[in-house]
């Protein structure tokens, strides 16, 4: 299984975007080691080193949590179509 969260970071963003998500990953890979599988949770942040939330503190958050991280959304969303492709997956999502 594949979770994908995009976060934006700056003006009129949350003031902690990540923090406020990292229960609800926890649960997510709980409920689903649970089950017997795993999951793998991607995200891409879009922000600067000038943004109040600071972009390295969210991106390490994250991968505290096991999160893998990207800088761009494209390039995370390519990543899950190959995570989801060696899954087992068909290209149109079925």
């Amino acid at each position: 299984m594949v979770l994908f969260l995009d976060f934006i970071l700056g003006y009129n963003a949350s003031a902690d975007p990540a923090g406020e998500l990292l229960d609800a990953i926890s649960q997510a890979q709980r409920n689903v080691e649970l089950r017997g599988s795993h999951l793998t949770v991607v995200a891409s942040i879009c922000g600067t080193e000038n943004d109040a939330q600071d972009v390295e503190l969210q991106t390490q958050l994250l991968r505290n949590q096991d999160v893998i991280v990207f800088r761009s959304n494209s390039q995370a969303a390519a990543f899950c179509g190959i995570l989801l492709n060696r899954l087992g997956g068909s290209k149109d999502g079925k």
